[in-house]
């Protein structure tokens, strides 16, 4: 009889273990629809009006294309100090060497305060004022908005809502939920991205290049627990894979008074036949948005000692002032009819990105801009989003029931072995 007590008392403490197991692995489940998902994204990162930032992006690994093996690499090294508003204005300070802004005859600064932008050249104290926004991919580029989605894109029949355009991720998946010449669907399971449970999203869509149908597939990661901080993303064109971006570290900012969750840390991979494979590293070492800013904020303090031509008003001048060797420069025009300096321009294109490179990885947002024309609002959904550890906690105190109940099994057949 004790004997028997014991194997049945075993088979019970395997079965319940394995229910309570089952259990803790079924919270992995995927359990919210588009809408849900797409709203608690929009409750974190839709609101961003403003930021302030710094960054580098530099690149791990480079294999030109096999047609083409002396094209010529991206820029290694790439350190930005940025202020922005939704809007076009920006101000932001640029470097491409290894050592950032320790060097600051490298320096390159650039501001557009919605009429005039201004540039800086540190290594030859060159500015120059032009009417209107100017700038290469380089300057109008925020990186960190490329890797989250957040480039707005402008819908008129959305701008009661999103008056500065829409987020790209949101008008991808909105198209989706409005299932014009596209499709979304979320994956039945979780899965984890550097710690963090993610719901997965599939979104299909087809663009008619020319006289090709060409399919186009995008899959992101979205961390529940994390304000669905937008963990992995991959982008294909024809069952191919043109880029994976996948997020190794995330941190988290304060905006409005809620915690904004963002990729510290960052890996990139970009795939061309025609300009090749690259290997990005992202890293923010800082993000604040929601920032106050003035009119100053997007102008240049051109330094002591600078050579400025004005485009606008015809004149070149210099800022007076101690420079940074002590010396003393006196403001005084130079000749209205001559012609700009030639502005560092060996500069520029030092180990700069190749022309075409910007425009491929510029595709992907012009391809989502074709996709979602006919975007219309979605009916939104009140959604309660956990930002907290829900699932971990669920899941562990599932593990501390198995451990209990597998300690009371045990001693109950200590007990049923002691009386034998």
């Amino acid at each position: 009889m004790n004997k028997y007590s014991t194997f049945i008392s075993l088979i019970l403490i395997t079965v319940i273990s394995v229910f309570l197991s089952a259990a803790a692995n079924d919270i992995q489940k995927s359990f919210l629809d588009v809408k849900a998902i797409l709203a608690g994204w929009e409750s974190s990162y839709a609101g961003i009006r403003t930021m302030r930032l710094s960054y580098c992006q530099r690149v791990l690994d480079y294999q030109p294309p096999a047609n083409n093996p002396n094209e010529r690499s991206p820029v290694k090294y790439e350190y930005v100090e940025r202020v922005e508003d939704n809007g076009p204005c920006y101000h932001m300070r640029y470097s491409k060497v290894a050592d950032g802004f320790n060097r600051p005859e490298k320096l390159i600064e650039h501001a557009f305060d919605g009429k005039v932008t201004q540039t800086y050249f540190g290594n030859e104290r060159h500015g120059s004022i032009i009417a209107g926004l100017q700038g290469t991919y380089a300057e109008n580029c925020n990186h960190l908005k490329r890797y989250m989605l957040l480039s707005r894109i402008p819908r008129p029949n959305l701008k009661d809502e999103y008056p500065d355009g829409v987020p790209e991720l949101a008008l991808t998946l909105r198209s989706g939920i409005k299932g014009e010449a596209c499709s979304v669907s979320v994956r039945p399971n979780l899965e984890s991205i550097a710690g963090e449970l993610c719901h997965i999203i599939d979104f299909k869509s087809f663009s008619i290049v020319g006289k090709d149908k060409i399919e186009i597939k995008k899959v992101y990661w979205l961390a529940h627990d994390k304000g669905m901080c937008l963990m992995k993303y991959q982008s294909y064109r024809d069952k191919k894979l043109i880029s994976d971006t996948e997020v190794e570290k995330i941190a988290v900012t304060k905006m409005d008074g809620m915690s904004i969750w963002y990729p510290e840390k960052t890996k990139k991979n970009v795939f061309s036949e025609k300009f090749g494979t690259t290997r990005y590293e992202l890293t923010i070492t800082e993000f604040v948005p929601n920032i106050d800013v003035n009119e100053s904020t997007f102008k240049i303090d051109f330094p002591p000692g600078t050579d400025v031509f004005d485009r606008i008003s015809g004149l070149s001048y210099v800022i007076a002032g101690t420079g940074p060797n002590g010396e003393v420069s006196t403001v005084r025009s130079f000749d209205t009819t001559s012609k700009e300096p030639e502005a560092s321009k060996a500069n520029i294109q030092e180990n700069d990105v190749p022309k075409l490179t910007s425009k491929e990885i510029k595709k992907e947002s012009e391809t989502s801009e074709e996709i979602n024309e006919q975007v219309q609002s979605p009916p939104t959904e009140s959604v309660t989003i956990n930002n907290g550890n829900g699932f971990l906690n669920i899941k562990t105190y599932s593990i501390i029931g198995v451990v209990i109940l597998t300690s009371i099994g045990l001693l109950f057949w200590f007990k049923s072995y002691a009386k034998t």
